[in-house]
């Protein structure tokens, strides 16, 4: 990061306070001078949430001083490629190492090595077609997902609106052209009557008897509409039998990093039924037991939910499972699971597909959408009515509602 922070305490309230920002520079005569900001940690929800703020002005400050040092003539030189690394240097602190990574990739993989070479001043709406023509393509001779094609066009959108910022250009390229269109997919689900026969044959593949990790993983899926991630980020501090309340309070990233608050980034609270209720405090007995068995501590609050309930299990009791394990257990066996179940469909559905299938049976139960949405974690309503999979049963509700008959 460029520059320092220091944390200064309000003197009323020791938990307030204020993020001091320090950006050292020179001045023409080679004096060493600083630039300074001063962030409210009340004006930003809480310290961590103003330092964040406090950082990202920083570079700021940082990026302001150093184009104001730089000669007109070296920014007329500057090509694609030169503002990709700039942008990726003064943004790093914004997004997660998980998501670096991928602009990484999106960079060097089709906006550096299409149009890296092309000066700033020069890129027009033609370039990011043929960005967008790259991508279609594929490194690989294979196209890019049509989401993904969009996340690169995002990316670009990103780079070159903080070159408009930074007064490197005077318009971003990308205003001038649209992103590549998203055809939407529809997943397959599982109907709700089929969804025991369906956990029932997970069961039934068990090493270590009915009870086992993915029977847990599976139950939890299609009864909560919980994501791998927040699945795998479950600890039985979440969990609330007096009440019936499973709270999804975090979910887990690819490179295992924890994020606090879950993909929806706000706490949410899941009413369970009484048989899932039931089965899952039937999982921590059997949990707690093998604790006994081997001389161990009871499991406490920071455990997570998810783990084996056999000798394996203890190892890996505080730490959580990867989000790809899971998938890759479902992607492996559910042709074997359509097989045990008796429901074809099941071959064909993703572990996301499983929510999917558990949005789909609430709404197909008469459920609000609205209430569905703000159990899953959506945001907007048009989210969960993507999710929705109408196999004639709202249709057949609107027909007997009718008054003609």
């Amino acid at each position: 990061m460029a520059g320092s922070l220091t944390w200064r305490p309000s003197r009323v309230d020791s938990r307030d306070g204020s993020w001091y920002v320090r950006v050292p520079w020179k001045d023409a005569a080679s004096v060493r001078r600083w630039d300074s900001a001063s962030i409210k940690a009340s004006d930003h929800g809480g310290k961590r949430a103003a330092k964040v703020v406090a950082e990202k002005r920083a570079h700021e400050l940082a990026d302001a001083r150093r184009d104001q040092a730089e000669d007109p003539a070296t920014l007329a030189q500057l090509t694609v490629a030169d503002l990709g690394r700039r942008w990726l240097r003064a943004t790093a602190g914004d997004r997660s190492a998980d998501a670096q990574r991928n602009v990484e990739q999106y960079g060097r993989d089709y906006i550096v090595r299409t149009i890296g070479r092309v000066k700033l001043a020069d890129v027009a709406a033609q370039h990011i077609g043929q960005v967008h023509q790259a991508t279609a393509v594929g490194v690989s001779g294979r196209p890019l997902a049509d989401v993904t094609r969009r996340h690169v066009h995002t990316t670009m959108v990103a780079m070159f609106g903080w070159a408009v910022r930074h007064r490197l250009i005077d318009r971003a390229p990308t205003d001038q052209t649209r992103p590549p269109k998203v055809s939407f997919t529809r997943r397959q689900v599982i109907p709700a009557g089929d969804q025991l026969a369906v956990v029932q044959a997970v069961e039934a593949m068990s090493p270590d008897g009915p009870v086992w990790m993915m029977a847990c993983a599976v139950r939890l899926a299609l009864a909560a509409g919980v994501r791998r991630g927040e699945l795998v980020g479950l600890r039985w501090g979440d969990w609330d039998p007096g009440v019936q309340v499973l709270t999804v309070a975090r979910s887990v990233l690819r490179d295992g990093t924890i994020h606090e608050g879950g993909k929806s980034e706000r706490l949410r609270r899941v009413v369970l039924a009484d048989g899932m209720a039931a089965w899952l405090e039937n999982w921590r007995e059997r949990l707690d037991g093998l604790a006994i068995d081997l001389g161990l501590e009871s499991r406490g609050p920071d455990d997570v939910i998810l783990t084996w309930p056999t000798q394996r299990g203890p190892v890996a009791w505080r730490k959580p499972f990867r989000p790809a394990e899971v998938g890759e257990w479902w992607a492996a066996n559910r042709a074997e699971v359509a097989e045990r179940s008796g429901v074809p469909v099941v071959a064909s559905v993703t572990w996301h597909g499983l929510r999917h299938s558990a949005v789909t049976a609430l709404i197909e139960a008469g459920v609000s959408i609205h209430d569905v949405g703000a159990v899953v974690g959506h945001s907007a309503v048009a989210t969960t009515l993507g999710y929705w999979r109408d196999g004639g049963a709202a249709a057949r509700r609107v027909a007997d509602a009718s008054p003609l008959g």
